[in-house]
């Protein structure tokens, strides 16, 4: 859900991006200490809205990310955009030991609900019983 226009750092940040400034310019500006709070939310929201138009970029990004906290969100983005390209993304970071990547990577493969992502939970659960 988009911030109202009234709110000032949503209506400041409208000012200066009047349009997508595109995923690397906003993995970046997440990247920076001074970026918390609303602002990490506005960014968030404007990479989500626009997740099914640049997935493959959004994808290489978390990829080549090597900041953990940034590898989350980009991670938890993919997943509450519903992206099919996030599958094997899902599937490769269901066994993560980061207990945040396991868990957008389950959510991820939930959402999806494809034959794919329910067989991969399915193995998943299978093997968790078993060790």
């Amino acid at each position: 859900m988009k911030p109202a226009l009234t709110d000032p750092v949503y209506a400041h940040w409208k000012r200066q991006h009047r349009k997508f400034p595109g995923v690397a310019k906003c993995v970046e500006m997440l990247g920076r200490r001074n970026v918390q709070g609303v602002l990490v939310d506005i960014i968030c929201g404007e990479l989500q809205e626009y997740a099914a138009a640049h997935a493959a970029e959004l994808i290489a990004a978390f990829q080549s990310e090597t900041d953990e906290r940034l590898r989350r969100i980009l991670l938890g983005i993919i997943c509450e955009a519903k992206l099919p390209e996030g599958l094997p993304l899902f599937v490769e970071y269901l066994r993560s030991d980061d207990e945040s990547l396991r868990h957008w990577s389950e959510q991820g493969l939930r959402s999806l609900n494809t034959p794919e992502s329910r067989k991969a939970l399915w193995e998943f659960g299978r093997s968790s019983r078993s060790t």
